[in-house]
């Protein structure tokens, strides 16, 4: 399964994001989804009740016992889906935002690398 080597930052209730920190980010049970998009956004982009973004399904599979809000962290996440759901745009250097359901935007990230057992 593909791997991402990113750069997290969770966000605070006060930005829109999490009242309670994250815990052991390294179990596989955190599993939000990545928009690409720039790390300053906080809303979702919806026209009506449709959603205009792409949603990529990740598991979080290394990272910080306690994750708090403001604090940047190294992580690492797998990519489930693959290949069926294409990840093609989550290459080093592609920032996105955190996904808690499809509106929540809980932090926002770099890639920092891509590993992948075969080619992508």
């Amino acid at each position: 399964m593909p791997q991402l080597e990113c750069e997290v930052v969770f966000i605070g209730a006060e930005e829109g994001g999490r009242s309670q920190p994250i815990r052991e980010l390294s179990s596989r049970q955190y599993r939000p989804h990545l928009v690409v998009e720039p790390r300053d956004r906080r809303q979702a982009i919806v026209v009506g009740s449709e959603f205009k973004e792409i949603y990529y399904g990740v598991i979080f599979s290394d990272g910080p016992a306690y994750a708090e809000p403001g604090t940047e962290y190294n992580v690492h996440m797998l990519l489930p889906f693959y290949p069926e759901e294409q990840y093609v745009p989550l290459v080093a250097g592609t920032s996105f935002t955190i996904r808690e359901g499809f509106v929540k935007i809980v932090g926002h990230g770099k890639v920092l690398a891509r590993s992948n057992p075969s080619a992508a």
